[in-house]
């Protein structure tokens, strides 16, 4: 018996460890089709259109390309978000391509939140 508790035990270790890690999901490359920002807070305040569907590689999230920075501090640093919101600006401007990871399980408004934004060649 003693056995089969540990065993069992460890199992729910494992399946903890996994889901825990499972939260920050590196979608593919792609470019930036828009930014914006809101006055009230709205989506976490500002938020980026990429051109793919999220939803392919981060099922948590919408399909429809939109991911949350969380400029207003409630899910991220707010000066972290916020250059994340002007590279994703920047990108957009000058034609770059992006990597975001996005966290599945931190939301705004159904958004899933950026943890990390790479302007890449």
């Amino acid at each position: 018996m003693k056995k089969i508790l540990t065993v069992a035990t460890f199992a729910c270790a494992m399946v903890v460890s996994v889901v825990a890690q499972a939260a920050i999901v590196r979608l593919p490359p792609t470019t930036v089709n828009s930014t914006f920002t809101t006055a009230n807070g709205t989506y976490g305040g500002c938020m980026a259109n990429i051109n793919i569907n999220v939803a392919q590689t981060a099922s948590n999230c919408p399909a429809d390309g939109f991911v949350s920075f969380s400029c207003t501090g409630e899910l991220n640093d707010p000066d972290i978000s916020a250059k994340m919101h002007d590279a994703a600006a920047m990108a957009q401007v000058v034609g770059k391509r992006v990597r975001v990871y996005v966290d599945d399980q931190k939301k705004h408004n159904g958004y899933c939140v950026v943890d990390r934004f790479d302007v890449i060649n």
